[in-house]
């Protein structure tokens, strides 16, 4: 008695049922719990439960007839309440005829059940609220950038024509603090997106070069207007590429590097870079303020920052490195920081390598020697270890010293080191400029090519301009050939025209899309035209599905790619379409004519392009008429017809821009970035130049950072077509 009356107490009840006998015992427990007479019958017990009940037991008894033994759940209505049991049921033969005998006890569960009930009730309406704050935040998001948009340009406006220092500065104060803000909404939205777990990681191949050159790429202008050295450090063997999300982890490099500058006063920031054969590391060094023990152990809680001083001296939301914690743990990384108060920090990130792919390396360094004249020690020792382990020899010295004979196989120095030690006439040894974040290279001469790399320097980029061909004769001429040119923007056909012309073309048509010149093509002779040159972003049918119908029409008629962006992506679809030769704009007259004739020299992917002649001191960044004087060399004829095409063809612009930045157009706004990136390289209009050339990599590269530069590019736009109006009434 005692123990049925604690099974009872505790909900379990026992029962034995005979298969071939149809029979059912039930201990006095068991039948409470189903609200039963004791001694029922199987049959009986059967017809008091309702379909699904019955569907229920007949289900779990043919289940645990079959194996030894079976576990199920099934609900049964007792005394018109709904209940949940547990059954555990054993499988035995009993008597000479094999009757099969299954024994079980019965667990009333329903309290688990209805707590289950309610728990995932909660969770649902906490995943609810969740995606609400998200959804919110998103909106809210809108309405504040809009506003604060206009906020910075008005500022920048501001800032640009006031008079006064202390006005400048009050204005200065307002752009830095909106920059603030927007930073603050572009985490925030993250981390509610994470939270809720909206935020999904893509799985797509992500080129290792490309993310670490984003990276720099998006962090170098402000480590150099605070003076401090950012250094690249790749080893040897990183992979080609693996699959992963190149957007993420841009974004997680991007907020340590940003990080490491902002605390840095002095001193160099390093991006090492490594890999082995399962795994890829990246280590953000830096010489900044350092941590304390007490300080790191709650580095990655959200809205937590160091200390209070910090906050109010750096800024900041204290977000950025908790979402960097979130997106590495779900690329199944880790994340470690090491740090010494007052020397500074080692923040690592360790992810997986997924499918990744290695290239051969091809290029024999033995006997190369290559001088690095004018850098600082510690990128010095990076560089000259990075090109060693690839087996080159490598010198070092000051810049002064650059032409000290015997001369190398190839000489690195920075374009300012250049320019103070002017190579002595003479001498020959191929020479790569390092130009500063944002600077300009020069004009090649007629005798002599340019190649140039943008610091942060890196060992592949040097590698990559190692060898490359001298080309020391004139421009080509191109006396008999006819050429065809397809741009739909008329100021490029203007410029591209005069210089096929002074380079002595027979013939150039010029068309506006690529369907006017397919028609053109196919009303000739099929060897009528020598060249054809196409713009890549034409509206309609661009460049690229032109070159493909042409091809199938004329195969043997070359086709040249002109392009503002010279993203590999687009270059990779370009070759596959069959063109010869891509052209970066604003192009030089000596690299179309090289295209055109088939004699166009190699050029490093990296170099920037050539067309911009870089300001000099007391130059105006806005528009300068003498640095078109010496680009067009000297003719007015064309200058004039430019600076009327670009002022008649734009002045509504800054209006269409305005209209799209208050509906969050950005296709219409990398259109229109793409459009003046390449008129202001032929302008020499530095200012509009830059800004468009960041709008329109931020856009390419999913958005980064492209609400920074957009008002930067507006306000160039207005000045330089305020300073166009002024020049046509003198």
């Amino acid at each position: 008695m005692m123990l049925e009356e604690v099974a009872h107490l505790s909900g379990v009840g026992g029962f034995q049922v005979r298969l071939q006998a149809r029979t059912l015992e039930m201990t006095p427990a068991c039948a409470r719990l189903l609200a039963l007479e004791p001694g029922l019958g199987l049959r009986t017990v059967l017809r008091r439960l309702d379909a699904e009940t019955r569907r229920q037991v007949t289900l779990a008894v043919r289940q645990a007839s079959r194996k030894m033994h079976s576990r199920t759940r099934i609900s049964i209505c007792c005394d018109g309440a709904k209940r949940w049991f547990q059954v555990d049921m054993a499988k035995s033969e009993a008597g000479a005829e094999g009757d099969v005998m299954l024994q079980g006890c019965l667990i009333d569960i329903t309290h688990c059940v209805v707590r289950e009930s309610e728990l995932a009730a909660a969770a649902a309406s906490a995943r609810q609220a969740a995606s609400s704050a998200g959804n919110l935040l998103s909106a809210l998001s809108h309405e504040v950038r809009t506003p604060l948009g206009s906020i910075l340009g008005l500022a920048r406006i501001g800032e640009q024509e006031s008079a006064g220092r202390s006005i400048q500065a009050l204005f200065t104060r307002i752009e830095k603090s909106g920059k603030y803000l927007l930073e603050v909404v572009d985490k925030i939205l993250d981390y509610s997106a994470l939270k809720a777990e909206r935020m999904v990681l893509e799985s797509t191949t992500v080129r290792t070069s490309e993310v670490i050159d984003r990276c720099v790429d998006l962090v170098a202008e402000r480590a150099q207007s605070k003076r401090i050295s950012l250094i690249l450090n790749e080893a040897p063997g990183l992979p080609d590429t693996f699959i992963g999300d190149g957007l993420r982890l841009t974004q997680i490099l991007i907020n340590l590097l940003g990080n490491a500058i902002k605390f840095t006063d002095m001193g160099h920031v390093t991006l090492h870079v490594i890999s082995d054969a399962d795994t890829i590391r990246f280590d953000i060094e830096d010489t900044g303020i350092g941590l304390t023990p007490r300080q790191i152990s709650k580095l990655f809680e959200p809205f937590t920052q160091a200390e209070t001083c910090t906050a109010r001296r750096y800024g900041g939301s204290g977000l950025g490195l908790a979402i960097c914690k979130h997106l590495v743990n779900a690329m199944d990384g880790f994340i470690d920081v090491s740090s010494t108060p007052g020397q500074g920090s080692r923040f690592s990130v360790v992810l997986p390598l997924r499918q990744p792919v290695w290239s051969p390396v091809n290029q024999d360094a033995t006997g190369t020697v290559i001088r690095l004249a004018g850098f600082p020690e510690l990128e010095t020792r990076h560089l000259t270890d990075q090109l060693r382990q690839r087996g080159y020899t490598v010198e070092s010295t000051r810049g002064e010293d650059a032409y000290v004979l015997p001369l190398p196989d190839c000489l690195v120095i920075p374009q300012r080191a250049a320019r103070a030690h002017p190579q002595p006439a003479g001498l020959r040894v191929q020479t790569i400029l390092a130009l500063d974040h944002g600077e300009m290279p020069p004009d090649p001469a007629d005798d002599e090519p340019v190649f140039c790399v943008e610091a942060p320097l890196r060992a592949r980029h040097i590698i990559a301009t190692i060898g490359a061909p001298y080309n020391c004769h004139r421009p080509p001429r191109m006396h008999d050939l006819r050429v065809l040119v397809a741009d739909d923007c008329a100021m490029n056909r203007l410029i591209v025209e005069d210089m096929l012309q002074r380079a002595g073309a027979q013939e150039v048509k010029l068309f506006e899309s690529g369907a006017d010149a397919i028609c053109e093509v196919v009303t000739r002779d099929p060897n009528y035209f020598a060249a054809a040159i196409l713009d890549i972003q034409m509206p309609g049918m661009d460049g690229i599905e032109t070159a493909t119908q042409l091809r199938n029409i004329a195969p043997q008629l070359p086709v040249i790619a002109l392009s503002g962006e010279s993203d590999p992506v687009i270059q990779a679809r370009a070759h596959d379409a069959g063109m010869i030769a891509f052209l970066t704009k604003p192009v030089t007259d000596k690299a179309l004519v090289s295209a055109v004739i088939g004699d166009a020299p190699e050029r490093p992917r990296e170099t920037a392009p050539s067309g911009l002649e870089p300001a000099r001191q007391g130059e105006s960044q806005i528009f300068d008429i003498r640095r078109m004087q010496r680009r067009f060399k000297e003719h007015d004829g064309l200058i004039r017809k430019l600076l009327a095409t670009f002022r008649t063809r734009h002045r509504d612009t800054p209006a269409r821009l305005r209209s799209a930045i208050a509906s969050d157009d950005w296709k219409t706004i990398g259109q229109i970035a793409h459009t003046l990136k390449g008129m202001a390289g032929h302008l020499q209009a530095i200012e509009l130049y830059l800004s468009a050339q960041k709008v329109s990599s931020a856009i390419r590269h999913q958005g980064l950072a492209a609400h920074q530069y957009v008002d930067t590019m507006q306000t160039a736009l207005e000045r330089l077509i305020r300073t166009l109006d002024e020049l046509a009434t003198t």
